[in-house]
């Protein structure tokens, strides 16, 4: 018998252990039931099928669900204390890893102070999100060589945003994307027959989740560091860098996570 839930419910859980719509729902079906194959999941938790899957492996990263070793494989809920505990260890870990890549950041700028000696740096607060998309996509249309983006887990959306780099794809323009869920990246852009053709040629993308702190570095000299709130799916802020110094450092961070991704050929 299926665990009852209402919304509410459905909205602090997705909030309180950070978890997208699908994983909230996909364990929500599992509590309280016997173990269940990802058939009868999608059934209870009016999930597609095909997403239940990855969403499944994520819980399981998450150490909220574990799965039997019989066939066809079922699943089942961790107990939620068990649950809690593995999830609020987690939770930690990512938040000190943020902080720690947040503190890295800061003494990056801080050595480009103390080195600047004469060099004129160009520095910008961007605190709405609508300035933020704006500024950002305003920098990448203008483009010339290069621009690369490091999307974290966070759940603010650039994917909506796809369609206006194709003029710049157009032109020649080379675009190297890391993101966290390359399957979810990916449904979005293989909608987009203008975008397809460039993949795995100009257009590159790669998934690691090892990015804590999203940045986005165009033409090796102008540098985006981006704060989000991933409980209210927002930006907080941004920070915009006009520095050639700067952005090689960052895009040496940049090739660095690069190096370490998870490949997808489409």
């Amino acid at each position: 018998m299926m665990f009852s839930y209402s919304e509410k419910s459905l909205r602090k859980l997705m909030n309180g252990f950070m978890l997208s719509e699908y994983e909230a729902k996909v364990y929500l079906s599992l509590v309280g039931c016997e173990p269940l194959t990802v058939a009868e999941i999608s059934r209870l938790s009016m999930v597609p099928r095909s997403k239940c899957y990855d969403v499944l492996r994520s819980l399981e990263a998450k150490g909220l669900v574990s799965h039997t070793s019989l066939k066809p494989l079922r699943y089942q809920a961790l107990p939620v204390r068990v649950a809690v505990e593995n999830r609020v260890n987690q939770l930690v870990k990512e938040f000190n890893d943020r902080r720690m890549m947040i503190e890295d950041v800061g003494r990056e700028l801080e050595m480009m102070l103390r080195n600047m000696d004469s060099r004129r740096v160009e520095a910008q607060l961007l605190k709405d999100s609508r300035v933020i998309f704006q500024s950002l996509m305003l920098d990448i249309l203008n483009a010339k060589d290069e621009v690369l983006i490091a999307k974290s887990k966070s759940p603010v959306i650039l994917e909506d945003h796809c369609r206006r780099v194709i003029d710049v794809l157009k032109r020649g323009v080379k675009i190297k994307l890391l993101v966290h869920s390359i399957q979810l990246f990916m449904d979005r852009v293989l909608e987009m027959e203008d975008l397809k053709k460039y993949l795995n040629n100009q257009l590159q993308i790669g998934s690691t989740d090892l990015v804590q702190q999203p940045f986005s570095i165009i033409d090796e000299e102008i540098t985006y560091i981006f704060f989000t709130d991933i409980a209210r799916r927002e930006f907080l802020f941004a920070i915009r860098v006009e520095d050639r110094v700067f952005a090689k450092q960052m895009k040496t961070m940049f090739e660095l996570l690069w190096g370490r991704r998870l490949i997808m050929q489409y």
